[in-house]
């Protein structure tokens, strides 16, 4: 199974990415604004990539989703998984996606940092996911804010690697710009896609892709492809 990852494409085209084809497309959050119509030509985006299967979950500028959560359904329903606390099983594979983060300014999708609230969204992830979306990456792995310098991912979310209870193949997500990367620990493969650098949001190289032996469920390739659209 071939996965092709992005997140953090903030309003850009998906256009503007030479995105290879594979078996699933997944999109990690901040595809939008507040408004419908972003959702609406990110549909249609969507709907132009040859991948037999797309997932998409939210992230922190996604408003629209939160402000009209039934209208950004029906518009991604038709197009893709739209997952929100939701999983989905492709070809034997268990995927499950929840957008929510720790309090990050006044942002979409944000609960308080250390909550009860928040320790169940985690704790909601079933413990046999082989493949899990969130947009915020567990505290301490690929979640470096260089100008902040403070790792800025959740405590709660990377308590339970620490106890043992998640251990999927791939964990992938984005928010945090300059940590694009991939890390191996708690025999999972750890992938930020921020598809766009800084506060600028200038877009990067490719999607992140990553193979899976779906019948030795185990990750057997992954790296970057190159050539963003400018």
């Amino acid at each position: 199974m071939k996965i092709v990852i992005m997140a953090d494409t903030h309003e850009r085209s998906l256009r503007r990415w030479r995105i290879p084809d594979g078996d699933v497309f997944l999109h990690l959050g901040d595809y939008s604004t507040g408004v419908l119509s972003d959702v609406r030509r990110f549909a249609a985006e969507l709907e132009e990539l040859p991948h037999r299967h797309k997932l998409v979950i939210d992230g922190n500028h996604d408003f629209a989703s939160q402000g009209f959560p039934l209208e950004v359904r029906l518009i991604l329903s038709p197009v893709c998984h739209y997952l929100v606390d939701q999983g989905v099983e492709i070809d034997g594979i268990k995927f499950y996606g929840t957008p929510w983060q720790p309090w990050f300014m006044e942002m979409a999708f944000n609960l308080t940092r250390g909550s009860d609230e928040l320790a169940a969204k985690w704790e909601a992830v079933p413990e046999d996911t082989d493949v899990l979306l969130t947009h915020c990456p567990p505290n301490g792995i690929l979640d470096w804010v260089t100008g902040a310098n403070n790792a800025v991912g959740c405590e709660m979310l990377r308590y339970r690697y620490d106890i043992g209870k998640l251990r999927p193949l791939l964990h992938a997500f984005g928010h945090v710009h300059e940590s694009r990367g991939r890390l191996n620990d708690y025999n999972t493969l750890f992938v930020n896609a921020a598809s766009v650098i800084g506060d600028a949001h200038r877009p990067v190289d490719g999607p992140v892709v990553v193979e899976l032996d779906t019948r030795a469920r185990r990750v057997v390739n992954d790296y970057l492809s190159t050539g963003s659209v400018i």
